[in-house]
């Protein structure tokens, strides 16, 4: 439902996703000195880009993509008793926007959970 670029160099990113596929970017406040990109084209939003968090140096910029769940913490137990054993996120709440959690699955891959605020 979602794809987020998680990256060193927000700008370059905007820039460069700007020039290839012509995607418009926003900046969105999101508190505690955190700066979350929105990409948009044809007035609707496509994806996102936050710059990498403290502590996750050294680890390469990469896209995430989050599927919808109506229940994420259901959803991240249920992955959990099938053989999840990495939780990148805890299930929180992002105000105005909705709760999600990232983890891996059993090949390793990042996975991250949505489900959006009622509106």
């Amino acid at each position: 439902v979602w794809d987020e670029l998680v990256t060193t160099d927000v700008e370059g990113a905007t820039h460069f996703y700007s020039e290839v596929v012509g995607w418009e970017a926003h900046d969105m406040d999101m508190g505690n000195n955190v700066i979350y990109t929105v990409f948009s084209s044809g007035g609707a939003d496509r994806a996102g880009c936050i710059r990498q968090p403290k502590g996750a140096e050294g680890t390469p910029p990469a896209w995430l993509t989050y599927l919808g769940t109506d229940d994420v913490d259901g959803t991240l137990e249920k992955a959990k008793s099938l053989g999840t054993t990495t939780v990148y996120m805890e299930p929180m709440d992002v105000p105005t926007v909705g709760r999600l959690a990232v983890f891996a699955d059993p090949a390793g891959a990042a996975v991250g959970l949505f489900h959006p605020d009622a509106q």
